[in-house]
């Protein structure tokens, strides 16, 4: 069935989409009269306009009635025309009265049907406090109301509003917010509570990193997916991106699985619910449409009315294009971006009397005027160098499964950290412990398993840098008598699982009695008798020297210690396969107590790799074939570190007739490294030619051909050496 109702939020889940997708200018300011013209005295209206048949004050709150607040300032906006405001003006203020009744002592309020619809429900929430969404509602009207007095002359109620946002924002912090943790409310397990204060500016600025990282471990922990309702989601597509987090946000928009846009979708059209249920509405994933245009494109109004633009590309995801434009007032605005050969072009169209910032994926913005712009930059080469992405060394003590992720700011570090933790137990607290004796403690209880999983797919990152991946741990099996009790570690495409489980790609279980067994190709079998506690598993493409989850084969090397195990061929991994998960696995009525210390998640870097895949046997400083070049150059320069026939980039005189010359390296995809140009008439002393350039002309394998221009002043020179330096590993 189709909602037939004009319920009046709706307002906010599909505005911000429509007036890109249509002329909606007329629409929604006759929608707004109707709520105008059935306004009680009180300032009070219903959630239905226009109202038909009998009202429905128990299915209200700030979010739908205060549409007639919100919309005025958007129409305003979006189309510049501030008669909108100036014809509003009594009904809002009207309206913030009635709020002014309301309201406690700490101007919280606590009326409304709060984020109607969120994961997890089919109406009311469950997880978010609707104090906590009233409130950040009573804030945003506020500043609009202080805005909008401002606007239009009236300083005495611009003055007064601004104080009561400040009186707001005050008592919101004291009642709901933790600073010490970022904790927004008592509830650790809702998006919406922690992205509302966020996005409308309520958190004072040293709390805003904390709760930013309590929201996203909230979006980690439940797989990267969306679990905002009616109220939290618009707020959470267009502000967690701006908050540095857009391609986490890209993520939950284009999971597959619910909850997402892929299951509130049946039969090509928007349903109420994220598990596509009830009627045919657009409130909850309407705001998607806004994403698509102010996000992706990037088109945005930086002065009402599209007056000014901004043009604020996301660059995210496996995108490789997009192609945007939207007719607003002075005419049609367009952002149209390609990624292409390592570099990002941006083709922006401005229509007359108008004018744009253009701010691009490096952070460098350009004012521009009416026109047609285009604009290019090369992309950075991300480092192939070895990175941490997550260290743990368990030592802070906490001994429950309620309290296991306390701790990640101590004791995490990397560039992934804090990554929080999802733990399985049979039910009992201490199964999952955190520190215990400086270690991560799993204990399997007669029969029942504990498990811990970190919530990140770390296929991600691998794929990104295109680098191999290194899981290093240590592991013990302690504490039981029946030697058949094992541990579990593994790679796969869930969390919280055992090695032998199907969803596992590769896995190894430590026994007891000292045998070690792995899960590769769904089989479990017996591989070595270990030697100590240390494991480390590399996943990485056939070659060796790339990510194993991008489509160039699988494989997994398996070292015990320093030595290796062996290596073992994968079925081609994904993005999707990169969740690693330790567990402990009891025997019939045993106990089993696993240990987990040291745990290293790390990229192994190109030159590592490269090293690895050909046998070399000494670090970058090392000669291994006596020629006299550093296996490190012979890296840089793509040369056979093995063959005593190695040539180096070394030119002397004369200079080329043409100032140019070639010479081969790796391909800088791959290593990432800087490569200059020096000169020298006497081989003692060399000065960079920071005047030439080079060109890529031709590839081979991992090598690239360039072609090298040497400054114009230094052709005519009659003596004149040139050298070509690698950026050093």
């Amino acid at each position: 069935t189709r909602e037939k109702t004009g319920w009046s939020q709706d307002v906010m889940g599909m505005i911000h989409t429509s007036v890109y997708d249509f002329d909606a200018e007329e629409f929604y300011w006759n929608w707004w009269r109707s709520m105008r013209d059935a306004q009680q005295a009180n300032g009070y209206l219903d959630p239905v306009m226009p109202q038909i048949d009998v009202a429905v004050p128990g299915y209200n709150g700030p979010w739908w009635a205060g549409m007639i607040v919100y919309t005025p300032w958007w129409l305003h906006t979006y189309y510049g025309d501030r008669s909108y405001l100036e014809e509003a003006y009594p009904a809002m203020k009207a309206f913030m009265d009635h709020l002014a009744t309301i309201a406690d002592a700490d101007k919280v309020i606590s009326w409304g049907l709060g984020d109607w619809i969120e994961v997890g429900s089919t109406s009311f929430p469950t997880r978010t406090s609707v104090p906590i969404t009233s409130t950040c509602a009573y804030y945003l009207y506020a500043t609009i109301m202080q805005r909008s007095a401002e606007m239009l002359g009236n300083t005495a109620d611009s003055a007064a509003y601004a104080a009561l946002a400040t009186q707001i924002k005050n008592g919101f912090n004291v009642r709901f917010v933790n600073a010490a943790t970022g904790q927004v409310g008592s509830n650790a397990d809702t998006q919406t509570a922690q992205i509302l204060p966020l996005h409308l500016g309520m958190i004072p600025e040293e709390t805003k990193p904390l709760v930013l990282n309590r929201l996203v471990a909230n979006i980690q922990e439940r797989g990267d997916h969306v679990s905002t309702g009616f109220v939290g989601n618009i707020h959470l597509l267009l502000g967690l991106p701006e908050l540095g987090q857009a391609e986490l946000t890209h993520t939950m928009v284009t999971q597959q699985d619910y909850p997402g846009w892929n299951t509130l979708v049946q039969d090509g059209v928007q349903k109420e619910t994220w598990n596509g249920g009830l009627v045919q509405m657009p409130s909850l994933g309407g705001p998607i449409g806004a994403y698509l245009y102010q996000i992706l494109g990037g088109i945005r109004p930086a002065e009402p009315g599209f007056k000014k633009v901004l043009i604020k590309p996301a660059m995210v995801g496996d995108l490789t294009f997009v192609n945007t434009h939207h007719d607003g007032p002075y005419g049609r605005i367009v952002s149209n971006w390609r990624k292409e050969n390592g570099q990002f072009f941006l083709n922006a169209t401005i229509p007359p009397n108008s004018s744009a910032t253009v701010v691009l994926p490096d952070g460098s913005s350009r004012e521009v005027g009416s026109g047609v712009h285009q604009f290019a930059i090369t992309l950075p080469v991300p480092p192939r160098t070895s990175q941490i992405l997550l260290e743990d060394d368990f030592n802070s003590v906490s001994e429950s499964a309620a309290g296991f992720n306390a701790t990640l700011g101590t004791d995490q570090q990397g560039t992934l950290a804090p990554v929080s933790y999802t733990v399985t137990t049979a039910g009992q607290d201490w199964q999952a412990q955190h520190g215990n004796g400086g270690e991560m403690l799993l204990v399997g209880d007669a029969g029942y398993g504990a498990t811990a999983a970190p919530n990140l797919d770390f296929a991600v990152t691998a794929n990104e840098f295109d680098l191999p991946l290194s899981i290093q741990f240590d592991v013990r099996v302690t504490d039981t008598g029946n030697t058949t009790c094992w541990s579990s570690i593994c790679i796969g495409s869930a969390r919280n699982i055992t090695a032998n489980d199907n969803r596992a790609r590769f896995g190894i279980l430590p026994v007891l009695g000292g045998s070690l067994q792995i899960w590769s190709n769904g089989t479990q079998r017996p591989v070595a008798t270990r030697s100590g506690s240390r494991f480390r598993i590399v996943l990485s493409n056939t070659a060796g020297t790339g990510s194993a989850f991008n489509g160039n084969g699988s494989k997994a090397a398996l070292y015990n210690g320093s030595a290796l195990v062996g290596t073992y061929p994968l079925p081609q991994l994904a993005t999707g396969d990169g969740y690693l998960s330790f567990a402990a696995n009891p025997y019939n009525d045993s106990w089993n107590l696993t240990r987990v210390d040291n745990l290293a998640i790390t990229l192994v870097s190109d030159y590592d790799a490269w090293a690895a895949s050909i046998g070399l046997t000494g670090g970058p400083t090392h000669d291994d074939d006596s020629d006299g070049h550093s296996n490190a150059d012979e890296y840089a320069f793509g040369i056979d570190p093995k063959s005593g026939a190695s040539t180096h980039p070394y030119l002397s005189v004369p200079v080329p007739p043409t100032g140019s010359f070639t010479y081969t390296r790796r391909k800088r995809s791959l290593s990432g490294m800087d490569f200059t140009v020096w000169t020298s008439t006497d081989l003692s002393n060399w000065t960079e030619d920071e005047g030439s350039t080079q060109s890529v002309t031709g590839t081979s394998g991992e090598t690239e051909t360039v072609e090298v221009s040497l400054s114009p002043s230094l052709r005519t020179e009659s003596r004149l050496f040139i050298r070509i330096a690698a950026q050093s590993l």
